[in-house]
C-alpha cells in the first residue's frame, strides 16, 4: 500500500519556510506557481512564479524575524489539500507576536505545488475547498 506523499511534501515546504530557505522551497514549486497570501495586510493579492514567491518572502522577511509552523490537520478537498497549522510569527522591531491557527489551501501535481492560498480563518479554507467542516477533519498524519 502506497502512503500519501502529500503530508511529507507539505511538511518539507513548511520547514523550508520556517528556516527561511526560499531556494529549497522554490524547488518544490512549479515555475508558474500562484501564491495568495492572507487577504488582510499590505501584501499583493497574488504572487506569480518563482520571482513572485521570492518577492513575497522578501516582504515577509522584512516584516517578521521568525516564522514557525506546527501542522495540526490535513483535509482533502476535491482539487485542493487544506493544511491547518498553528503559526507563530515574531517581529523584533515592533515587538509584535502572532500566535494563531491558519490554513493553507494547496494544489499539488507531480510532487510540486502549483497553487497556494493562505487563510487566517481555517474554517473558511476548509469550507471553500472541501465542502466539509473543520471538526470532521482527520488529525495530521503521524
Amino acid at each position: 500500500m502506497n502512503e500519501d506523499p502529500k503530508p511529507e511534501l507539505i511538511g518539507r515546504a513548511l520547514g523550508f519556510i520556517d528556516d527561511g530557505d526560499i531556494t529549497a522551497l522554490l524547488e518544490l514549486l512549479e515555475p508558474d506557481v500562484v501564491w495568495k497570501p492572507p487577504k488582510q495586510g499590505t501584501l499583493d493579492e497574488a504572487y506569480q512564479g518563482h520571482d513572485g514567491v521570492r518577492r513575497l518572502f522578501t516582504q515577509l522577511m522584512e516584516a517578521w524575524d521568525s516564522i514557525e509552523h506546527s501542522p495540526i490537520k490535513l483535509v482533502e478537498g476535491e482539487e485542493m489539500t487544506i493544511v491547518v497549522t498553528h503559526i507563530k510569527l515574531h517581529a523584533q522591531a515592533s515587538g509584535l507576536d502572532v500566535d494563531e491557527v491558519w490554513a493553507y489551501a494547496v494544489g499539488i501535481r507531480d510532487q510540486k505545488f502549483h497553487y497556494i492560498e493562505m487563510y487566517t480563518d481555517p474554517e473558511q479554507a476548509v469550507r471553500e475547498h472541501s465542502g466539509s467542516v473543520l471538526d470532521s477533519a482527520p488529525n495530521w498524519p503521524g
